[in-house]
């Protein structure tokens, strides 16, 4: 029984390790795409001009 609760423990720690992973991707993208919209909005400023 106690090799189960070890593996029990693994697995739970490589879900933990995926989420945190995941969240750090959509960190990334979320940034991206901020960053290319605030590009956007001064070239069209600036084309204004």
């Amino acid at each position: 029984m106690r090799w189960l609760l070890f593996a029990t423990r693994i697995t739970y720690s490589c879900k933990l390790i995926g989420m945190a992973s995941f969240a750090a991707f959509l960190q990334l993208e979320v940034f991206r795409v901020n960053f290319y919209a605030g590009l956007n909005t001064e070239f069209f400023y600036v084309s204004l001009q």
